[in-house]
């Protein structure tokens, strides 16, 4: 499978540009796992929602990304979510170049 892992030092840095840019640069999905029992799940989920709603805007279906809290260092937890995501996104099929270039020009704007 072609998944690239991006370590951050915490989801809580994320910005709605993080999540465009991946789809503009190839990304057909983006899966967000955080591992810290510091970082406030309930915050981060709260985020991701309205990162979605977000998305939409630019042609981004909600499914295509997706949050988990992986207590590390629960790995076969980590495994599954990667085989269950790589699936859901095989499923959706490749991000439309098309829309791919419209998220390109509007950030470029």
């Amino acid at each position: 499978e072609n998944i690239r892992i991006v370590a951050v030092p915490s989801t809580a840095i994320l910005g709605l540009k993080h999540l465009l840019y991946a789809f503009v640069y190839g990304a057909d999905g983006v899966l967000v796992i955080e591992g810290s029992e510091e970082i406030d799940e309930h915050f981060t989920k709260k985020r991701m929602i309205e990162f979605r709603q977000e998305l939409a805007k630019y042609g981004v279906e909600g499914m295509r990304v997706r949050y988990s809290y992986v207590p590390l260092p629960v790995y076969k937890k980590a495994a599954e979510l990667f085989t269950m995501f790589t699936e859901r996104i095989k499923k959706f099929g490749p991000f439309p170049e098309e829309k791919r270039n419209s998220i390109k020009q509007q950030l470029q704007a």
